[in-house]
């Protein structure tokens, strides 16, 4: 088990003592995914300070300290925010493999998956890959994106649909900013992130933006820097109508149906080749997608306003 604590340092100065380290731990049981959910609400009620928590694609078990600045964190099973990692034989090995998936609005404002591909790292270049693929299959233009923070993936995009706006998921970057916040400033925390993205306005985000920064820049610098960095990627949802920002903000979409694909495939251990994955999930795919019958909530009012807002590249 690796225990991130930078050694009792920060900044290069020893604030905890080595002694008090040790006296900080005791020995934890890694659970596995299923039955996580289920510990998660007892950690919160007796942990002493633990929390389990998601950040970038790992379930971290974290403890906020009694010491101000410290924090400790211990990975312990994916989280699988945007893919779904199966164990796979290759080359003699079991390793882990990532199935993504991407998925639209067709006209009727129904959703489409619109293809699956396995990998076993993420990068830009792969998802260049990807987004080539589709292109060559015939999408002609990605109006908006929405992506997580991903090194190089916002000019990757740009670079095969050059007008697609992309917006950043606010959830990922909510999740980002926490990792720097201890646990009994969580919830404060949180409450004044929300005053951000529910603004109604840019501006008025903006100003929600100055008042974070005025409470929390001098405790928890680097979790208020992020906001500043991504800005403007964070705020295109403010671009849109109320109707478009709540479909576009997150990946909650995908998330979802990454749930319900795990579900349909939990039983299968490890597969024995690439062709086996792809198989099980477009078998649960083609389970889950026979329920995609209705449109999402306030379409004809969605489909009015993207024709207003896209009417020389939107033709619907």
């Amino acid at each position: 088990m690796n225990v991130l604590l930078n050694k009792g340092r920060i900044d290069g100065q020893e604030i905890i003592p080595d002694a008090a380290i040790e006296k900080m731990w005791r020995s934890h049981t890694i659970i596995g995914k299923d039955k996580a959910a289920d510990g998660n609400r007892y950690f919160k009620t007796y942990g002493l300070g633990w929390e389990i928590m998601q950040y970038n694609g790992v379930e971290v078990l974290q403890h906020g300290g009694a010491y101000s600045g410290a924090l400790t964190m211990i990975g312990l099973v994916p989280s699988l925010n945007l893919g779904i990692i199966f164990k796979v034989r290759h080359n003699g090995k079991v390793i882990n493999k990532t199935i993504y998936l991407a998925v639209g609005l067709n006209k009727e404002g129904k959703k489409e998956p619109l293809g699956m591909w396995l990998s076993e790292t993420e990068s830009a270049a792969f998802w260049i890959g990807v987004l080539t693929n589709i292109r060559a299959r015939g999408v002609e233009e990605i109006l908006i994106t929405c992506t997580d923070n991903l090194s190089g993936f916002s000019q990757g995009i740009k670079s095969i649909f050059p007008h697609a706006a992309t917006q950043i998921c606010v959830v990922h970057q909510i999740r980002n900013s926490c990792r720097y916040v201890v646990w009994k400033d969580k919830k404060t925390f949180t409450e004044d992130l929300k005053r951000i993205y529910t603004a109604p306005t840019k501006e008025m985000a903006a100003a929600e933006l100055d008042r974070l920064e005025e409470i929390w820049r001098n405790k928890y610098p680097y979790a208020v820097k992020s906001w500043r960095s991504n800005w403007e990627e964070l705020t295109v949802f403010f671009d849109f109508p109320l109707e478009i920002r709540k479909i576009i903000y997150t990946t909650n979409l995908i998330e979802n149906l990454n749930g319900k694909i795990r579900k349909y495939t939990k039983a299968k251990g490890s597969f024995p080749d690439d062709n086996a994955v792809k198989k099980a999930v477009f078998l649960a795919l083609r389970e889950i997608t026979k329920k995609w019958t209705q449109p999402i909530q306030n379409w004809p009012i969605i489909l009015n306003q993207f024709s207003s807002l896209y009417e020389d590249r939107c033709r619907l």
